[in-house]
Order: C-alpha cells, then structure tokens, then sequence
C-alpha cells in the first residue's frame, strides 16, 4: 500500500496577548525572508478572522504566517496551483521540509517571550479515484477493524503522556474522509454565470495535533525552544507510523 502524502507542517505559539506582533515581522524572523503578501485586519470577521498575516507562495510551497488573538501558526503546505497532481509532497520528502521549519521556527520561538502553550499539526493526506477507495484505504492505514465496506469515517483518538517541563502532553490523531468538488462561478455582462463543477474528488486525510494540555502553566523563554522541538519529534514519529499504532509506545 502506497504512503500518505505529506500536505502541511503546523507550529502554533500561544499566549494571553501578543503585543505589537506583526505577521510580516514574525515571517521575516522564521523564513529569513520577506513575505510576497500581507494583510492587517483593524476589526475580526468570519471572513478574516485573524490581526495580520503574511505569506509567500512559490512553485508548490506555501509558507504562511497568521497573528490571531492569542496565537501565531507558522505553516509550510503543498501548494498545487493547477490541483492537477498530487496533493501533497512524498512522506519523506514532506518530513525534511518539516525538520528544516522546525529548527527556524524553534531558534525564533524564545523571542516570543513567555508562552503558555506550544502545538505542532502535521497533516498527511491521500486523493484516490472512489469514496471506496479513500475508505478502504483510511481503514487499512489506520488500523482499525472495521468493515472496509463503510461510506464515511471520522475517528478521533487522544492518548495524552507526560510532556516536557513537567506538562502533559496531548497527541491526537484524527483520521477522516471527505469527498471534494471545486464549483467555478462567473460573471457575463454584468450577470451570473451558470456554475461550473470540476470533477468529483476523493480523499482519506490523517491530522496529528500534538499540544501541550491546558493546565495554567506558563515556560519562560528558556525552554520553549526545546518544547517546540519535542513536541515536533513526537508528532513526526507519528506521521511516519501513519497509524494507531503509533501511538501504543507513549
């Protein structure tokens, strides 16, 4: 059976309130770059809801930064611009690029002061050509003992284990199916065009969310570094199992 892909490597900063903190200025500190796009938000809405964010987008990489209240996630994703081939790198090639985020984002982690939290997402995907496949083969990959026959799956598993600093540590892996369709709309002489479908798409999709538990608690700046690259080793140990088993050893 193939391997997941690797779609998107998040690392999360949390704290009551980040002061005077710029999406552009955190990007350039991470990335050593300056981003192609930013945005600042005066007010909060559905459609926007975050301060500022930052970002640039090249070949099939994204690279984002996003200020919301109370939090700062760093991101690099597959970017298929075309969403004609994969959708996400090579497990092992995604994994690299992971590993080379994580150690920018851990040498810029103790200018954040004090935090209370620290998260690393990492998000492992599969398209395939029926919603019987994209079942059978989330159902195979995870391991459970279930009726490859299913529709539609969503599991969601945590198994907390003592962390870092004396924390407990959260490691979640939340596997589900979904089924995709792109709707294009246009606009002819002023009017609405009749929508567009694409083609109907199929995916299995494996989410690792490994926190810090909530509990009060705040590092000084001392070890965030090294909670950021726990955290990180944790949750890459679990997207290369790329199943339930992996998460029998904590």
């Amino acid at each position: 059976m193939e391997d997941w892909l690797f779609q998107y490597a998040q690392f999360a900063w949390f704290k009551d309130e980040f002061t005077g903190a710029k999406a552009a200025s955190v990007f350039l500190n991470v990335f050593g770059e300056e981003p192609d796009n930013t945005q600042t938000n005066r007010s909060l809405a559905p459609s926007a809801p975050f301060n500022s964010q930052a970002s640039t987008l090249m070949d099939e990489r994204l690279e984002q930064v996003t200020i919301s209240p109370g939090r700062i996630d760093i991101i690099l994703a597959h970017a298929d611009r075309q969403q004609s081939g994969p959708w996400g790198w090579k497990l092992a090639e995604g994994v690299r690029h992971a590993e080379r985020l994580m150690e920018k984002v851990s040498a810029s982690t103790a200018r954040m002061g004090e935090l209370n939290r620290v998260a690393v997402i990492i998000t492992l995907i599969r398209n395939l050509p029926q919603a019987s496949d994209a079942t059978k083969y989330l159902v195979q990959r995870s391991g459970l003992d279930l009726d490859a026959k299913a529709i539609d799956v969503q599991l969601q598993v945590n198994m907390q284990r003592p962390g870092p600093a004396g924390s407990r540590m959260n490691r979640l892996m939340k596997f589900h199916t979904a089924s995709l369709r792109d709707i294009t709309l246009g606009v002819n002489a002023g009017q609405p065009t009749s929508p567009q479908f694409g083609p109907e798409r199929h995916v299995a999709a494996l989410q690792i969310d490994v926190n810090l538990a909530i509990d009060g608690k705040t590092y000084l700046p001392t070890i965030t570094p090294s909670l950021v690259i726990e955290l990180f080793d944790e949750a890459r140990k679990l997207a290369l199992s790329g199943s339930l088993s992996g998460l029998k050893d904590g």
